[in-house]
């Protein structure tokens, strides 16, 4: 990521700064005003909604009782009440039901032959009207089921007679329907809320009764774009939705089993907030605008510069001259901050010489660590024919953890491995001694080559907190038989050359890296060598080996190679590989250790000569 001035850091901070104290006032303005607009909203929509369910309230309620007044003056008393006159009354005005009830709240006369003797106190719903008997003059009920057929719903009003007893008139949903849609259609059709909001009145079935201009008279409500559920609503609360195709926010109330709607465009209901956020935001934009460049002016001029000046010199420090000394002396800060940062150059050119010669140090102890702690001596068994061998380790200039190792076990058996630990430096040096050691006590042990690796691995993980790991090949070699059983735990395949033939790659399954898993558990596989017979171990510093052009040497080469040169003794085949390597390095840097393990098997008990 390229590195930025600290002046435009001051820049784009101060940038940032101004922006979010921008952004903030508009988003605080935008959310005051947002409120603002869903609070008159709400209160326009509601107080129309509101009015509207008022009237039409009223006017079921007032008309009805008109109605019953006027049958009163008609009948004049409960005793002169005659059926016949009632059933002509009720049926030239389209009345369900037409009542007349004495002092005692019993009905006798009705159009309806079966009201005739009920009590009204015997039902709950019938019960409301006896308040007439005790000085009540008018009461009316709104629409709902009635105490004699609780199935059906009616709406029914009772004015008192003069010398006692009530005459009470009822209207079916049909006729009540009717009469309550006459009265509404007024009520709405010049009716706006705001400058393009309107008023809906539906019945039941979400017809339209009555709207704006009476548009959608006796049409469904859903052709006007609204969806509205009867059941799932709240009376008076605001949501949104559609009308005609426009957002809009509505709100809904039932009166009387009729719906009142009010419809209020959102753009409307925005238009205003709108208009205050764009004057605000302007004239933030400008009293913003000024503030930052007058910030900006003050910093440049105060404090940008004197640091530019201060990063001048600390750049050319940092590029290796410490001699180079900080001389900004225009402020008192300043000042120290120059006195502060000479000092610290003169202490650091003391610690970088003090650290350079201690990691030489270091250095020098972890490839002393590295190589003493690998055998050294060949041949490792003077007395011993039965094997020829030798292994050599050139650690690189940053060490690194390539370790080898051989040992007898018992008097007929021979261990050997190769191994190459993660990381570099003097954790590497300590994990590959500690690794190392393991390997070698539980094969000297006389534990099987799986076992030697699971425990291993186990001991490995319990205290790896720096999260290393080590890649491992190790076989026991019977000297009689000349079976050698392996394990390889994530490393190179080694090359096996047969008496009659070339080398090759073995290639059997290998295991997963040792201290990565603890509950691993590894495998033994076996080849086996006769008299003549060599195998070849190495690590991935010799095929990673690179050229100055960045090309690696490679297995294919490796194999090559080998294939192609025969050699006197097992040393003279590593030695052989070795400058086979450096002459493809052709002078680059080695980058990791170098390392490698030549066995020849001679046979028990007799020495072949090399071929």
């Amino acid at each position: 990521m390229k590195k930025r001035r600290i002046s435009q850091q001051v820049v784009c901070w101060l940038l940032l700064a101004v922006a979010a104290a921008f952004l903030l006032s508009v988003a605080l303005t935008y959310a005051l005003l947002s409120r603002r607009s869903d609070k008159n909203t709400e209160t326009l929509l509601s107080q129309d909604v509101r009015d509207v369910s008022q009237d039409i309230q009223y006017m079921a309620n007032h008309s009805i009782l008109e109605y019953a007044r006027s049958f009163v003056d008609w009948v004049g008393s409960a005793e002169k009440a005659d059926a016949a006159y009632l059933t002509r009354l009720a049926e030239a005005n389209r009345l369900t039901e037409l009542n007349c009830v004495d002092e005692t709240g019993i009905i006798v006369s009705s159009n309806v032959p079966d009201r005739i003797g009920y009590d009204m106190g015997s039902g709950e719903q019938s019960a409301e009207f006896l308040c007439l008997l005790e000085g009540e003059t008018e009461y009316v009920q709104d629409f709902g089921p009635a105490s004699q057929t609780p199935w059906i719903s009616r709406k029914f009003a009772a004015v008192a007679f003069p010398d006692g007893g009530f005459l009470q008139i009822g209207l079916d949903a049909e006729q009540f329907h009717d009469f309550v849609a006459d009265q509404a259609q007024i009520e709405v059709i010049n009716r706006h809320i705001g400058e393009t909001g309107s008023l809906l009145i539906c019945d039941g079935d979400l017809t339209v009764v009555s709207s704006l201009d009476n548009r959608y008279q006796s049409r469904p409500l859903e052709e006007t774009g609204v969806q509205f559920d009867p059941e799932g609503y709240t009376p008076y609360a605001r949501f949104r939705g559609s009308f005609e195709g426009d957002d809009t926010w509505l709100m809904a109330n039932e009166v009387q089993s009729f719906y009142v709607l009010g419809i209020y465009p959102v753009s409307e209901a925005n238009a205003a907030r709108t208009m205050s956020i764009i004057t605000g935001v302007t004239m933030e934009i400008v009293v913003f605008a000024v503030l930052f460049l007058l910030l900006l002016y003050l910093l440049r001029r105060l404090v940008v510069d004197r640091i530019t000046e201060v990063t001048g010199a600390l750049n050319a420090i940092a590029a290796g001259a410490l001699d180079r000394k900080v001389d900004v002396r225009t402020a008192v800060e300043f000042d120290q901050l120059s006195n502060d940062i000479n000092a610290t150059v003169d202490t650091l050119k003391r610690y970088i010489a003090e650290a350079a010669a201690r990691i030489d140090r270091d250095l020098e102890l972890a490839r002393a660590i590295q190589t003493s702690a690998l055998p050294r001596i060949f041949p490792p068994f003077p007395d011993r024919t039965e094997f020829d061998l030798f292994a050599s380790m050139d650690p690189a200039k940053e060490v690194g953890g390539d370790f080898y190792d051989f040992f007898l076990i018992g008097e007929r058996k021979l261990g050997f491995l190769i191994a190459d630990v993660s990381g570099k430096g003097i954790p590497a040096a300590m994990f590959m001694m500690t690794a190392k050691t393991m390997l070698k006590g539980y094969a000297e042990s006389g534990r099987e080559v799986q076992d030697v690796f699971t425990l291993t691995n186990r001991q490995l993980c319990e205290h790896n907190d720096a999260d290393m790991f080590v890649t491992a090949w190790m076989g026991i070699l019977d000297l009689d038989s000349g079976e050698v059983a392996f394990a390889n735990a994530g490393h190179n395949p080694p090359l096996v050359r047969h008496r009659d033939g070339g080398f090759s790659y073995l290639q059997p399954k290998v295991d997963l890296i040792l201290a990565e898993y603890s509950r691993i558990r590894y495998r033994t596989q076996s080849l086996v060598l006769t008299p003549g017979d060599e195998i070849f171990l190495y690590t991935d510093g010799i095929t990673e080996a690179a050229n100055g052009e960045g090309a690696m040497y490679g297995e294919d080469r490796l194999l090559r190679y080998l294939q192609t040169h025969t050699f006197e003794s097992a040393e003279a085949l590593c030695r052989g590989v070795r400058e086979d390597v450096e002459r493809f390095a052709d002078g680059a840097a080695q980058f990791d250790d170098i390392t490698m393990l030549s066995l020849r098997y001679q046979g028990a008990g007799e020495k072949n000569g090399g071929y």
